[in-house]
């Protein structure tokens, strides 16, 4: 290899390291899109706002969606009532799929627009999580929805299915009913519930729970509702039907997909 070559290459393989050094916000920028979503507007003033902070991000954004007529925000298994101003952290839990999940926590108090993600990798099973920005936003379990989710082929189609998790600090989980949390964005008269159990083709098949109303007695717009739904006794993936009357009339409808490990 002629010097002049040598020194080519060596400016080639140099180049990525002298990028970085000449612009350090690239180089941060780019790290910052692991665990981030990059559609929210996260509030760059404030020491809180939503950035990535180790393996997560997390933070406060500026609000700029809007409100759908049922929202999901929570799915969990088991949920221990946590002190945000404790110091230790939370553990979250879940039966290890082997694709990657992603953890999405989000404020349920109203204009308080705090969000938390974190994708982990295929075969994980727990998230370690400081309680640091939940402490100072004096965020606890009434306030705070909780979703996982990851990829699976059913049948010819690639499903979002949520996991249940399992939320503690202190105390072992102690499984129970499915804990459901949805938001409305408007005022809302019933909510009713389906869930089937998908066949290997990605069909459902029979529906275990038909058009159950929650009874909840009272839905207003943008407050969580949370409602509690059997564990189904068979593991598998099912799907799960929201159909909503709304109290100016109309309906509105969800369906999701979620597993029982």
């Amino acid at each position: 290899m002629s010097v002049e070559r040598m020194h080519r290459s060596v400016a080639l393989l140099m180049f990525p390291l002298l990028l970085a050094v000449l612009d350090p916000l690239g180089a941060r920028l780019a790290g910052q899109t692991a665990h981030c979503d990059a559609d929210l507007n996260p509030a760059t003033t404030n020491p809180l706002g939503y950035r990535l902070r180790g393996d997560r991000c997390e933070g406060v954004y500026i609000q700029d969606v809007a409100a759908t007529a049922l929202k999901l925000v929570s799915f969990t298994e088991s949920y221990e009532g946590f002190d945000p101003a404790l110091d230790r952290p939370l553990l979250v839990e879940w039966a290890p799929p082997s694709a990657p999940v992603h953890i999405r926590a989000q404020s349920l108090r109203s204009r308080l627009y705090y969000r938390m993600d974190s994708d982990r990798p295929a075969g994980s099973a727990s998230f370690t999580w400081p309680p640091d920005v939940l402490g100072t936003l004096r965020l606890g379990k009434t306030e705070l929805g909780v979703l996982a989710w990851t990829t699976r082929r059913i049948g010819s189609m690639d499903r979002t299915v949520f996991e249940p998790l399992r939320l503690r600090q202190r105390n072992a989980a102690t499984p129970g009913p499915y804990r459901l949390v949805v938001v409305p964005g408007v005022q809302l008269e019933e909510i009713f519930i389906s869930i089937a159990p998908l066949t290997p083709n990605g069909e459902p098949g029979p529906y275990a729970i038909d058009k159950q109303p929650a009874a909840l007695g009272y839905y207003p717009a943008g407050r969580a509702a949370a409602i509690a739904v059997q564990v189904p006794s068979t593991a598998g993936v099912y799907r799960m039907d929201l159909g909503a009357t709304l109290t100016q009339g109309g309906t509105s409808a969800l369906t999701a997909y979620f597993s029982r490990p």
